[in-house]
């Protein structure tokens, strides 16, 4: 949190390439807000284990019967670029071999006016912060 990035170590990345994401000013304030209303963040902040089985709960509890592959993936590329116009810059962020496939399935995905709200999308104040869910506490 403090230096303000996500390292993604080669055994996890989808390329077996580590590479370093700086975090989106709006991921912060959303880490933020889930340490501040007592999210476990003592091993980082998704669990080792059971991630998936969590998932699933998270998106029962949110009235999501529906989940396309790679979602959260896909709207943060779809609206980044949408609002960024850098097709480079997204794909170091991304971890693509070539800029190529980013601009065909991303470019003009969601307009720029839907990317604008997307990235105001902001977390409720903290003093009032009540989850009902703490989707990643061990």
């Amino acid at each position: 949190m403090d230096e303000r990035f996500i390292e993604v170590p080669d055994e996890k990345s989808k390329t077996a390439v580590r590479r370093i994401v700086d975090m989106e000013p709006l991921l912060v304030r959303w880490l933020d807000y889930y340490i501040k209303s007592g999210g476990n963040v003592q091993n980082g902040v998704t669990p080792a284990s059971n991630l998936r089985k969590r998932l699933r709960a998270v998106r029962k509890e949110a009235g999501l019967d529906r989940w396309p592959q790679d979602a959260p993936r896909r709207t943060f590329a779809s609206c980044w670029l949408a609002v960024h116009s850098d097709v480079k810059r997204l794909n170091l962020l991304m971890g693509h071999p070539s800029p190529a496939m980013l601009w065909r399935h991303y470019h003009r995905a969601v307009t720029q006016k839907q990317a604008k709200a997307f990235w105001k999308i902001e977390p409720p104040p903290t003093k009032t912060a009540k989850s009902k869910i703490v989707p990643f506490a061990a």
